[in-house]
């Protein structure tokens, strides 16, 4: 939070910050090592040029006063603060690159309330999704839109990288789920950003402050029912998207696989416990787009089939639909085929997503595992992956490709 560079504390420093927060401050080298990356991997003469990726020190925030006095003593010591939570992007905005502290936000984790009758859940900003969604079960409510990372993400990162997941189709993008968050700034004053001003935060990767707690939106539970089907390219599966929203066909979530990605999860090593399969019957998937369509169980979605056949495309058997919604949140297994993937996200209007995807093909030279998903104001994110290895001396080029990605986004009427 501030531009000065701050590889090492100094005597005087460790010591009033070991005062301050006791055995959570941790100072160990080796430890704070382990606070230069995300789940995603930088090329080495990109590391080179981005600054220190090592922090000084790590503190981890349990309680909103501690977040103002981490905040405070920065401020007294010109020392920069990056927040941190799941790490799960992959796309570099938790690494420190000038030193200073790393704010561990991940013990900021509680379930502060839950209020079935007005539908709403007051929570810490580390708390993970999977967690929230597993206690709203028991109170017969659910999250209105969850991530795909949802096992390690958290709430607070959603706001804080900005996304959409499964039930953005029905609900938007993660923010608009949200009514409030609290956030310590950086001068360790603390302000409530509600409404309209919650888009002041997206995207922020902390740099705002520390986002200390979430007012978030809920919705009753209900059962889902899904359809999963296959198209032959991109231009089918949009124009049975095209014909979903014409229709007003109440769907949840729309979310998709391109070629490469079905692909990948047929060959994916089945899981083992103590060395026997775990999963032995995994159904195979077309190689093609598949589409998964979801919704809460009361809704008429007569004419969804229809939507899908007339353009071109094939409904599956039911077991793969049933298979793609239990694996909701085990889309990146396909590591274990790595060693490495480079990560790009793009936002492209559905109208061009076609387009972007012939362009991906015909330019980039890897092959290009895509995960959709469809969101309520007529855009479609792109969750892209190349495989690579970051031991290799071409990797420092390859990377490069997530850049021609997010240009072939640019052109397509899209964005990063």
């Amino acid at each position: 939070m501030t531009a000065r560079s701050v590889p090492e504390l100094s005597a005087a420093q460790k010591t009033e910050l070991s005062e301050l927060f006791g055995e959570y401050v941790n100072l160990d080298k080796r430890d704070r090592h382990y606070y230069n990356h995300d789940i995603g991997a930088l090329p080495p003469l990109v590391k080179k040029v981005i600054g220190n990726t090592d922090p000084a020190a790590v503190v981890k925030i349990r309680t909103e006063e501690d977040a103002v006095k981490l905040l405070e003593f920065a401020n007294r010591h010109k020392v920069p603060v990056v927040p941190r939570a799941g790490a799960s992007s992959g796309y570099g905005g938790v690494i420190p690159t000038k030193g200073g502290i790393v704010a561990d936000v991940t013990l900021l984790d509680k379930i502060i309330s839950i209020d079935p009758e007005g539908q709403k859940a007051v929570v810490q900003s580390g708390l993970i999704w999977e967690k929230l969604e597993r206690k709203l079960k028991e109170k017969g409510l659910s999250v209105r839109a969850i991530p795909s990372s949802a096992p390690s993400s958290t709430i607070g990162g959603w706001l804080a990288q900005s996304g959409a997941g499964y039930g953005s189709y029905e609900f938007g993008w993660g923010y608009e789920s949200m009514e409030n968050a609290r956030v310590v700034l950086p001068n360790g004053k603390i302000r409530d950003f509600s409404g309209p001003e919650l888009k002041k935060l997206i995207g922020t990767m902390g740099t705002t402050g520390i986002i200390s707690e979430i007012t978030l939106k809920v919705q009753k539970l209900e059962e889902r029912k899904a359809v999963s089907a296959s198209f032959p390219d991109a231009s089918a599966m949009k124009k049975a998207v095209e014909t979903i929203r014409k229709n007003n066909i109440p769907l949840w979530s729309i979310s998709f696989l391109n070629p490469e990605w079905a692909d990948m999860k047929n060959k994916s090593p089945q899981k083992l416990h103590y060395g026997k399969v775990v999963d032995k019957h995994r159904p195979v998937l077309p190689v093609a787009y598949v589409c998964t369509f979801m919704y809460p169980a009361s809704r008429d979605v007569s004419g969804l089939k229809e939507a899908i056949e007339s353009a071109g495309g094939t409904v599956l058997p039911e077991e793969i639909a049933k298979h793609e919604t239990e694996e909701w949140f085990k889309s990146m297994k396909v590591k274990r085929l790595g060693p490495s993937f480079i990560p790009a996200e793009i936002l492209v209007p559905l109208e061009k997503m076609d387009s972007a995807f012939e362009e991906i093909e015909k330019r980039i030279k890897l092959p290009v595992l895509t995960e959709g998903m469809v969101i309520s104001d007529g855009n479609v994110v792109l969750l892209c992956f190349m495989r690579h290895s970051e031991r290799s001396l071409l990797f420092n080029t390859a990377f490069a490709l997530s850049l021609s990605i997010l240009k072939i986004a640019e052109e397509n009427g899209g964005r990063a």
